[in-house]
């Protein structure tokens, strides 16, 4: 069996699309571990994926609202900036081959 680590922008439209995917994976006896935020805990432990945190779901909306898309994408990056360096520690520990 092989270990895949899949990071999602914690949002409906980037998460879902990915859960059927992730659901045939761990159907072909693969083991995921899916990185995203709490609202999404339950939909991802259904595919029989581990869910593991990438941080407050709050912090990839904090600043969506404001700026317009430019605005919201700043916020977005400050965000990556601020998880970047505990999700490549978790990722690490995880040790995926894919």
């Amino acid at each position: 069996m092989s270990r895949a680590c899949l990071i999602g922008h914690p949002a409906v439209g980037h998460v879902n699309p990915t859960l059927p995917v992730v659901a045939e994976l761990r159907r072909r006896g693969e083991g995921v571990t899916y990185f995203a935020s709490e609202p999404f805990r339950a939909a991802i432990e259904r595919t029989g994926a581990a869910f593991r945190s990438c941080g407050s779901h709050e912090l990839f909306e904090r600043n969506l609202g404001r700026g317009g898309i430019l605005g919201g994408m700043a916020g977005l990056i400050r965000t990556t900036e601020e998880i970047l360096p505990e999700m490549l520690a978790a990722i690490d520990e995880e040790r995926p081959d894919y």
